[in-house]
């Protein structure tokens, strides 16, 4: 076998192992699912490849030819399709172009070689090449390898164009895509040289295995293309032993025919010891190259996918921060129209009803309400886009009892009895920054007020409770007013959401954010016209930061 037909039966391997892991562990997965048929179109190249390059005759070397132009035709338009499902990138119709054309030139590929082959000859004494000096100048000859470059150099700039506007995780699977696909791109049109007339042997088909070697690799310490834990340890140390067997009895076998040929022995006893000592030198070597697996292939792959998920919780928070930030502008655009509009409407009537003292009096007051409205509204946004925390000892319970002091007069007005209900220890001290925190609570008793306009019961209590071996403090907060819809609870901590004839729906968005900052979170029980229950657990025993 010379070593063009070798590196054909390694892609047929790679490739072939590559399509299967794709299909049997991935099914529905439609990327993954896109990236086993690009191997397998792969692996038509190596299978065709295999023929022609051991061929005896120049028939059966075309024949080759043909089924490895498969590979050819339908490389570019599998690995297009699968970039544009990768990247979700809507190209249906495009797709469905070029699959159409590469039916067109497969066609033209089995009933026209000549088109693709031109005449065929015999290389470096070893197997039938195409030579295309011949065929290049045919036209659809020129359209097919136009098609070609064209596909593969507009694959790869959207590739470029994603990796630089992509996140650090996708960013980290995509480098290896385009480091594995391209260099077995570039080997590939290495096999062009011998074709235009270069005295150059085709080594460079060797370089197309790095897109199963590479992407490989990036399966087993990334999970690329969502293949999780598919390729384990023992897939690896099964190939370490199986390389290690066939080079043992090699090397045995080699040996022993060697001093049979040398010295003329026919003793089992000297073959069998001959064995033992090479398995005493290959057993410290298995060894070595295990714990270089451990140590090295797997080493760090935890740390890495906790990385990995650090960095997308990351992402996730940044989401969900833009997409507030989209609500408060879209918000803020609303709540200060209409302010703005009575404002307008009154100063446009103003020049003619400057004499009219009724008339400015209530020009005056409307005016000062409306501004007061949008200070109000500014106050809060800027409550919201709040600087970091400036974290110290606070007494949680201190800080509420001071918070329900301030409101002592408006429970008396509404006829509220306060109810306190603290479990744990009243001298407890949390890791908190105590004005947001204030602000919080405030928001939430505030809430609670405004729920119960005819009086009731408002009930504060506290008590430690432990989740996932952490300790909290949990703040409950409860009223008897009218309560909340079960379908307007999921939106109350969205900004601007409010059911209320007036205010800004600010409140309790801001409330959310900062129990977030802090590391802790905040749920709602409600049942409509029996009250309303606050959650919010705040982190103990550490900083927050």
């Amino acid at each position: 076998m010379n070593a063009l037909a070798f590196s054909f039966l390694l892609i047929i391997l790679s490739s072939s192992f590559m399509a299967i892991l794709s299909f049997y562990k991935n099914a529905g997965k439609k990327p993954t699912i896109l990236w086993g048929y690009l191997c397998l179109v792969v692996a038509f190249w190596g299978g065709g490849g295999l023929i022609f390059s051991t061929a005896q005759t120049k028939e059966l070397a075309f024949l080759g030819w043909q089924i490895g132009n498969i590979g050819t035709i339908f490389t570019p338009v599998c690995f297009f399709h699968f970039i544009c499902s990768l990247l979700n990138i809507n190209k249906k119709r495009l797709v469905l172009f070029l699959y159409s054309l590469g039916t067109i030139f497969l066609l033209c590929n089995f009933f026209n070689k000549e088109l693709y082959f031109g005449n065929l000859s015999f290389l470096f004494n070893q197997f039938y090449f195409v030579h295309w000096t011949e065929s290049i100048l045919n036209v659809y000859f020129l359209v097919y390898i136009c098609f070609y470059w064209i596909l593969v150099i507009y694959t790869f700039s959207i590739l470029f164009r994603h990796f630089k506007a992509a996140s650090t995780l996708k960013r980290n699977q995509l480098k290896y895509i385009i480091a594995g696909v391209g260099i077995s791109f570039i080997g590939a049109h290495g096999d062009f040289l011998p074709a235009l007339g270069f005295n150059i042997y085709p080594f460079s088909n060797f370089l197309i295995l790095a897109y199963p070697t590479i992407v490989g690799y990036a399966i087993v310490r990334h999970h690329l293309l969502d293949i999780n834990i598919v390729i384990k340890k023992s897939l690896v140390y099964t190939a370490l032993v199986t390389f290690l067997t066939i080079v043992f009895f090699a090397f045995i076998y080699s040996t022993e025919r060697f001093f049979q040929g040398v010295v003329g022995y026919r003793s089992i006893l000297i073959s069998l010891t001959t064995a033992s000592v090479i398995t005493l030198v290959f057993t410290p070597l298995k060894n070595f190259i295990q714990s270089f697996i451990d140590r090295h292939f797997f080493k760090g792959t935890p740390i890495e996918i906790a990385e990995q998920n650090e960095r997308l919780l990351q992402e996730i928070i940044k989401t969900d921060r833009l997409r507030a930030i989209a609500a408060l502008a879209g918000g803020m655009a609303h709540e200060i129209k209409n302010p703005l509009t009575a404002i307008r409407t009154f100063s446009e009537y103003l020049p003619a009803n400057i004499d009219d003292k009724t008339f400015l009096e209530r020009f005056s007051r409307i005016v000062n309400q409306e501004v007061q409205r949008i200070d109000q509204l500014v106050h809060q946004l800027l409550d919201f886009a709040k600087p970091a925390l400036r974290l110290e000892r606070v007494n949680i319970h201190q800080l509420i009892n001071e918070t329900l002091n301030f409101l002592n007069s408006q429970f008396v007005v509404q006829n509220i009895d306060v109810y306190l209900e603290y479990k744990a220890h009243t001298r407890l001290e949390l890791w908190l920054d105590p004005n947001p925190i204030r602000q919080a609570i405030l928001n939430i008793l505030l809430n609670a007020i405004e729920a119960m306009p005819k009086g009731g019961k408002l009930t504060v209590g506290s008590l430690i409770t432990t989740t996932q071996e952490r300790n909290h403090l949990q703040i409950n907060i409860s009223d008897t007013g009218c309560g909340i819809d079960k379908k307007n609870l999921p939106r109350i901590f969205e900004p601007f959401y409010t059911r209320k004839d007036h205010g800004t729906g600010l409140g309790l968005a801001i409330t959310y954010g900062i129990i977030q900052e802090h590391k802790g979170n905040i749920y709602v029980e409600s049942t409509v016209d029996a009250g309303t229950k606050f959650i919010v657990e705040l982190p103990m025993d550490e900083k927050i930061i």
